[in-house]
């Protein structure tokens, strides 16, 4: 079924993966994260990977595909199934879980602790990343904005991501750390560091790391713990552990 499954998603992705791959050969200006760059590599837990990060040192993932959403907890592997939506990214804030859907037109708040939903609230655009800078909730659509949401889901605010070239679209996972959104570029191994105000890319990352039996890049998923990056991609057999200064240095180091 997962092989099936991959067949289709390719086939789907198949026009906005090759307006990508001009994205991803001029990619010169990129700083390469190698196996080198590694310092532990975890297992990951087989999921369509959606949203993923750290809240209190704890590991939360997300994971979507219609009849088949879940959520996920590392420290104790308590699993809680969604059948009934598309779940994308999802964040906690002030002790609450936030959660997109993809094409559900639902916005979610959930216990942290049990998974149960709480409230929903209409979401018109597509949901695709989650985020937060401690005070706004900050998502993505796979366009080339970035939206700044109050607690209700409703827009304060929006950026559009450029680099020298103009409009980067396929936005997708991000994750935000000191005035940086880290995010996904859709079907590439490249992440983006955005300036969080303006919008402007001002760093990318090409990530020379592969899962075994993953055929083509479907990387998503940027974790932070305070010191280390985490990074995963949809049904990677891993989580790779990298340092944090290895992304947020600014010298440019190849």
């Amino acid at each position: 079924m997962r092989k099936q499954f991959f067949k289709k998603l390719l086939y789907y992705g198949y026009r906005k993966l090759k307006g990508n791959l001009d994205y991803i050969r001029n990619c010169r200006s990129c700083t390469h994260i190698r196996k080198k760059d590694v310092v532990e590599t975890l297992s990951h837990e087989p999921a369509f990977t959606e949203g993923f990060f750290f809240h209190d040192g704890t590991l939360y993932e997300s994971s979507g595909l219609r009849d088949r959403s879940f959520l996920f907890r590392y420290s104790d592997g308590f699993r809680k199934p969604v059948p009934e939506v598309f779940l994308e990214g999802c964040v906690i804030l002030h002790d609450r879980m936030y959660l997109l859907t993809y094409k559900n037109r639902v916005a979610l708040v959930l216990d942290k602790d049990t998974f149960e939903i709480t409230e929903r609230f209409p979401y018109e655009r597509e949901g695709w990343g989650l985020t937060t800078d401690g005070t706004h909730l900050i998502a993505s659509d796979g366009s080339d904005r970035i939206y700044y949401l109050d607690t209700g889901f409703q827009t304060m605010d929006s950026i559009s991501v450029r680099d020298r070239k103009g409009p980067v679209r396929h936005i997708n996972e991000l994750q935000y750390i000191d005035g940086i959104i880290f995010a996904n570029v859709w079907q590439t191994n490249i992440i983006l560091a955005i300036d969080a105000s303006t919008g402007e890319v001002i760093r990318k990352y090409y990530i020379h790391l592969k899962s075994k039996g993953i055929r083509f890049p479907n990387l998503n998923g940027i974790a932070y713990d305070g010191e280390y990056l985490y990074l995963t991609g949809k049904y990677y057999k891993d989580i790779w552990k990298i340092r944090a200064d290895r992304f947020l240095n600014r010298s440019g180091q190849k």
